[in-house]
């Protein structure tokens, strides 16, 4: 059901639905849980909560683009 409804709607971002590979991976100890990975996979930042403004994302996301 998730995975039909993640097919019918656009994002710019992945979204995991199996997500006890990542878990074992990464050591999510609790959710939410929200991982900034670069281009290698390796864990830029970790957000243990719903991403604020004023974690500045955006700064974050522009240097990684750039490097």
């Amino acid at each position: 059901m998730v995975n039909h409804f993640l097919d019918r709607k656009a994002f710019n971002f992945e979204h995991l639905t199996d997500v006890r590979p990542a878990i074992d991976a990464y050591g999510v100890q609790a959710f939410p849980m929200n991982l900034l990975l670069d281009k290698d996979g390796r864990i830029v930042q970790v957000y243990g909560d719903i991403i604020a403004e004023h974690l500045n994302l955006s700064a974050t996301l522009r240097e990684m683009v750039n490097e």
